[in-house]
């Protein structure tokens, strides 16, 4: 998991929490899962979900650079981008 949590920091210093959401979210939750299952002793288990954490990082972290360099968000809902809330009162 050691390689695993390095790709992490490196996909977040390229963004990807903000230009490869998917990614940065799938990747994060897989580190912290190798973690929980490396406490229980389920090495086996850390190690896959360790490697699949990586493998997502990476891949966050690449396509946070590539859309970071041509100005391309991930279309993600931000505050900035969010349709705005229907008025008081109306049915959704």
């Amino acid at each position: 998991t050691q390689k695993a949590a390095m790709a992490v920091e490196e996909a977040k210093a390229a963004d990807a929490e903000r230009y490869a959401p998917y990614e940065w979210y799938a990747a994060t939750s897989y580190i912290h899962k190798a973690r929980r299952e490396a406490a229980v002793a389920d090495f086996e288990a850390a190690i896959e979900f360790g490697r699949k954490a990586e493998l997502l990082a990476k891949k966050g972290r690449q396509l946070a650079l590539e859309r970071a360099a041509g100005g391309i968000d991930s279309g993600a809902p931000t505050i900035e981008n969010a349709p705005p809330l229907p008025a008081a009162g109306t049915q959704w």
